[in-house]
Parts: C-alpha cells; structure tokens; sequence
C-alpha cells in the first residue's frame, strides 16, 4: 500500500482507524452512499495492487456519521480531492459533501462528490 494523501496525522493511526479503513467488511462502497450528504471526518488516498497485479487509486473515507465507505471512481476521487484542497487552502475542517450520481455518454452510472455550503 503507497498513501498519497490523507489527512490523518501520524500519531492519529491506531489498528481500528487503519482497519476501518483499509480492511473491514463493514466498509461500504461509495456507490452505497449515492444521494447521502456526509461530514468527512478522515480520509485517505493510496495504491494497491488489484487482482490482476495492476496499480489501483482508492479513496477511503470515514464520516462524521459512523460509515466508512471506499471508492475506485476516478470522478469521485477527483472531485473530493478538489474540495479537500480548497478546504485545506481555505482552513476549513468541517467539510460536508453530497455525493451524487452521474451518467456517462456511455450511459454508466458514476459518483461525483459536491460540497455543501
């Protein structure tokens, strides 16, 4: 596992965050949480190896609301970057977000995240 980004400060980890996020089957999709509005708690962008050897971005995201979802949607892990580094710039450490379906010009169903004034 290579983190690229993530706002968990090093003396946050303990085995039930890196669990949560990493490992558990209670862990959700961010498919699972369309049409939700959640307050980001911790995140954390990083790279793995899939099944098939290949290099997979991923975002696990743990929210004020009790649920840890992960993602692959590039869309998704766009958006969100985006808005934690406005957050970032602007000092901002509440964030809320909804997360909302799309549809493709291939007409496949994706997640984006928005983020709540």
């Amino acid at each position: 596992m290579n983190i690229l980004k993530t706002n968990i400060a090093d003396n946050e980890w303990t085995m039930d965050l890196s669990y949560d996020m990493f490992e558990s089957p209670d862990r959700m999709r961010g498919m699972d949480l369309e049409g939700q509005r959640v307050h980001v708690d911790k995140y954390c962008l990083y790279e793995e190896d899939n099944a098939q050897g290949e290099v997979t971005r991923i975002l696990a995201v743990s929210t004020n609301e009790g649920h840890v979802f992960a993602t692959t949607s590039s869309a998704f892990i766009r958006t969100f970057d985006r808005i934690m580094e406005l957050a970032k710039r602007c000092n901002v450490t509440d964030v809320c977000i909804d997360i909302t379906a799309e549809r493709s010009k291939n007409n496949r169903n994706y997640i984006t995240a928005k983020y709540v004034k």
